[in-house]
């Protein structure tokens, strides 16, 4: 039974999975030219550095931050941070951390990345296209 059931889940779970990955892949390509394009660099002052522990080492580190625009509203937002960058960063207190440089865009402010952000979105394209074509190809073998 449980072989049947895992054959049944798999097409789903391929089909959905790269959907899922072609989307984000789309929106970090989006983001990052328009970032490319007319993003301000600015400095952000860091609030917390949070992170998740996995398999028992903390990792996914994110900063929660605070910057001013070019106009002079004051925003929050939340930034991911590198695990080199989030280990150093995760034991000083708020007020000792160093300023991170950030990129925003101006008519969505929300949209922010450290100003060395690596775009990933081709890799992103990448796994998604190759979980949509193995699903394809499953679904035509298995209907021959």
């Amino acid at each position: 039974m449980f072989e049947s059931t895992r054959d049944a889940l798999t097409l789903p779970v391929l089909a959905v999975v790269g959907a899922i990955m072609l989307y984000q892949g789309y929106q970090e390509r989006r983001d990052n030219r328009a970032l490319e394009d007319h993003g301000v660099t600015t400095e952000a002052t860091i609030e917390s550095v949070d992170w998740q522990t996995i398999d028992w080492r903390n990792r996914n580190y994110s900063a929660s931050i605070q910057y001013e625009t070019e106009s002079g509203r004051s925003v929050r937002a939340s930034v991911d941070l590198s695990d080199r960058l989030g280990k150093s960063l995760r034991n000083q207190s708020p007020r000792d951390m160093p300023p991170l440089e950030i990129r925003y865009l101006p008519e969505d402010t929300q949209v922010v990345v450290l100003s060395n952000h690596a775009d990933s979105s081709d890799f992103l394209l990448g796994v998604g296209a190759a979980c949509l074509l193995g699903a394809i190809a499953m679904a035509i073998y298995r209907r021959s």
